[in-house]
């Protein structure tokens, strides 16, 4: 991934970082959510 210095990139990098940060506290939790493959999906991705 490229960090550029649009606003709009930024936002998505936040939040992109709360869902992970999201999926994380969730598998803390040990809570089998439909999410939870998406989740993983977008740690492996990125």
């Amino acid at each position: 991934m490229v960090f550029g210095h649009d606003t709009e990139q930024l936002d998505f990098v936040v939040e992109m970082l709360l869902l992970i940060g999201e999926c994380m506290f969730r598998g803390h939790l040990k809570r089998s959510t439909r999410r939870s493959k998406y989740c993983r999906y977008i740690v492996f991705k990125y």
